[in-house]
C-alpha cells in the first residue's frame, strides 16, 4: 500500500500492545474484529476516529451478540465507519480511499493498519520437537489468524486427546 512506511502509520498489534500512542484524528484501516478493537481501545486518546472497511459493513467477522455490543460501543463513542471503501494511498495528513469508484480523502494525523493478520512460521520449533521426540500440537493463531474461540476449541480437543 502506497504510504504504508510513513512515520505516522503503525499496525494494530503495536497499538494494542501499548507500544505506540495515537492522538488527534486517527484512521483505522480494517473494520473487522481487530480494527474495531483498536478503535475502541484508542477512544479517549484520539479526537476523532474513522474506521475504513472495504466490505459493505464493519464487524462482519464478529458473532451476532458481540456485533451488537461492539456497534453500540462505536456509536456511543462517536466512532465513524466508512464502508465500501478501499484504501489506495496513505499521505502525510490523509488516507485516500476508493469508494465505489470515487476517490475520497479522509484527514488524519495517525493511521493504524488492522488488516491481513498472518500466523507466524513455527516450522523450526516443530522440527526441533520432532527431532527430540517432544510431542507438539499446533493450535489457534499458529494455524492461521482468527478468533480466540477457535483456539479455545482446538485446545479443548487437544487436551481431551492427551
Amino acid at each position: 500500500m502506497l504510504g504504508a512506511k510513513l512515520s505516522h502509520v503503525t499496525n494494530s498489534h503495536v497499538v494494542l500492545a501499548g507500544k505506540k500512542e495515537v492522538s488527534g484524528r486517527v484512521v483505522v484501516i480494517g473494520g473487522g474484529l481487530v480494527g474495531l478493537e483498536v478503535a475502541e481501545y484508542i477512544h479517549g486518546m484520539a479526537d476523532h476516529i474513522t474506521v475504513v472497511e472495504m466490505l459493505d459493513q464493519v464487524a462482519k467477522d464478529l458473532g451476532q451478540l458481540r456485533n451488537i455490543c461492539v456497534m453500540e460501543s462505536l456509536y456511543a463513542a462517536g466512532i465513524e465507519t466508512v464502508t465500501n471503501a478501499k484504501c489506495v494511498e496513505i499521505k502525510e495528513h490523509a488516507v485516500v480511499v476508493d469508494r465505489m469508484g470515487n476517490l475520497e480523502e479522509i484527514p488524519c494525523e495517525f493511521v493504524v493498519v488492522a488488516i491481513g493478520a498472518k500466523s507466524r512460521n513455527y516450522d523450526n520449533i516443530i522440527t526441533y520437537c520432532k527431532e527430540n521426540n517432544i510431542t507438539t500440537h499446533v493450535i489457534g493463531d499458529a494455524v492461521r489468524a482468527r478468533r480466540a474461540l477457535n483456539a479455545v476449541a482446538e485446545a479443548n480437543e487437544v487436551a481431551r486427546v492427551i
